[in-house]
């Protein structure tokens, strides 16, 4: 009897045990299944907020793009105001006199501004900047000068030397003579995305330097960007990034 006793006791401590077992597996099991659920409400939540915020910003940058042009019009609204604006774009269609059905030669472009890239010296140690001339500019083109400067590189923009004729003519010598472009895009002004065009159209190699926050057009923004925040990073940026891996090589 004490036999049977102990052997039913041993076999109701162990389907205890199994019991408490099964329970402990079960309970992990929900506690899984209620994290799983918590993670997927939670994504669905972050979802949602991000539409939200994507929706909001997509209609911020709409009525901010809306402002940018209703100025532009705005600064634009007299045939001297036009000219001022848009002086660069005017003085590479002003050249233009007849129209061809021709593939045209990309030399032709240069010929009429009387640019010829044979009498044009290539400096290894010079930097042409596109930038707007505008004074909430002049920190980051200091920045650019401020970076490069110490390693022997001449920094140089369309506006610091005395040009005669087309200024365009001579932003081209400029931008043929120099080892490389860096093209201040952030503003979106147009009389630099019309320079960055020809630069890429020349063959020249190209940085673009942007604020960090500024929602770039589709058709520069799958190339090569340094973005910024501030001016010390753009700085440490321009160092690291170009200095030292495009100038110090050569």
């Amino acid at each position: 009897m004490t036999n049977i006793a102990e052997t039913l006791t041993a076999y109701s401590s162990l389907i205890t045990a199994t019991a408490a077992l099964i329970g402990v597996v079960y309970a992990a099991f929900l506690a899984r299944l209620m994290l799983r659920q918590l993670e997927r409400n939670r994504e669905l939540t972050q979802s949602t907020q991000n539409r939200e915020f994507y929706s909001h910003y997509d209609n911020l940058r709409l009525n901010l793009e809306r402002q940018i042009a209703d100025l532009h019009l705005e600064l634009t609204k007299s045939a001297k105001q036009f000219d001022n604006v848009n002086h660069l774009i005017l003085d590479g269609q002003k050249r233009l006199t007849t129209f061809s059905p021709e593939v045209i030669n990309p030399s032709s472009f240069l010929n009429s501004l009387s640019v010829s890239p044979d009498t044009l010296k290539l400096d290894r140690n010079m930097v042409f900047v596109l930038t707007p001339f505008h004074p909430s500019e002049h920190r980051t083109y200091s920045a650019i000068v401020e970076s490069l400067s110490r390693y022997g590189i001449r920094v140089v923009r369309g506006d610091e030397e005395a040009a005669t004729g087309d200024i365009l003519s001579h932003i081209l010598r400029e931008m043929l003579s120099a080892r490389l472009v860096i093209a201040n895009i952030s503003t979106r002004n147009s009389n630099v995305m019309y320079e960055l065009g020809i630069a890429h159209a020349l063959g020249k190699d190209v940085v673009m330097i942007a604020n960090s926050e500024v929602d770039l057009p589709f058709d520069v923004n799958s190339r090569r960007i340094l973005f910024y925040k501030d001016h010390e990073e753009l700085v440490e940026k321009l160092q690291n990034e170009l200095a030292r891996k495009v100038f110090q090589k050569s």
